[in-house]
């Protein structure tokens, strides 16, 4: 672990499927669900609840995710934030929780 301000932070590879994720929002007509990909599908979103236009946004939303996690790393990791303890703190704590870790 490394500890950087104070804070431990793991220094573990990374499980997820590797990005870019993308999506072309596009509801199936059979299965109702939308297709977040990589090399291939990797999760398919489905929401009868919320309707069409909530669905995208979740897709969006979730394809979005390998690219904010590296972004969260990044600023984590910034040497002249080294000083907003509090902004390093709650990027730490998101990508944790991308990790599979808790706060």
């Amino acid at each position: 672990m490394g500890n950087q301000g104070g804070l431990a932070m793991k220094t573990t590879e990374t499980k997820h499927t590797p990005g870019p994720w993308h999506t072309d929002c596009e509801i199936c007509p059979i299965t109702g669900s939308i297709a977040i990909c990589a090399n291939g599908p990797i999760v398919y979103i489905k929401d009868n609840t919320n309707g069409p236009e909530n669905q995208k946004a979740n897709a969006l939303l979730i394809a979005s995710a390998p690219a904010m996690f590296k972004a969260l790393k990044e600023i984590a990791n910034a040497p002249q934030l080294a000083t907003r303890y509090t902004l390093k703190q709650i990027a730490r704590s998101a990508i944790a929780q991308a990790q599979g870790g808790g706060e």
